[in-house]
């Protein structure tokens, strides 16, 4: 990670996929009901779902969301990162790719540049304490 700092926009997306309000579970004969979804919005396809953080179920929040994010060795050139981040950002704002990526049961959304750097850290950060609070050791 330490030679990939230069990063760009990235995009942001919770499953809708997981959380449908009547999805077959494979486990049970029966169908499973949602009763939230774990990001930091209402998700725009499942409206009438809660966060859990709405919900104040657990003491001191949660929220987990996945993401996608590009990155590029330290050394890349300034005008390389740019461009990158132009066509990238320009991908993104298509409306077929964001009909892609709902399709998908994917929430779209993209990072700004400076933010990033503040997610990446943000995200480590929670990770170590799980690892940590349950004693999770790499072989």
């Amino acid at each position: 990670m330490a030679r990939l700092r230069r990063a760009w926009p990235a995009a942001r997306s919770t499953a809708r996929s997981t959380t449908s309000p009547r999805r077959r579970c494979r486990s049970l004969r029966r169908p499973c009901v949602a009763c939230a979804t774990t990001g930091l919005a209402r998700d725009p396809g499942l409206p009438e779902l809660p966060t859990l953080q709405e919900l104040n179920l657990i003491p001191g929040g949660y929220t987990m969301t996945y993401w996608y994010g590009m990155f590029v060795p330290t050394r890349t050139p300034a005008p390389v990162v740019a461009r990158l981040r132009s066509e990238f950002a320009a991908m993104m704002a298509e409306p077929k790719m964001q009909e892609q990526i709902r399709g998908m049961s994917l929430v779209p959304s993209a990072f700004k540049a400076e933010e990033f750097g503040t997610h990446l850290a943000a995200e480590a950060a929670m990770w170590k304490g799980i690892i940590s609070a349950a004693r999770i050791e790499m072989p």
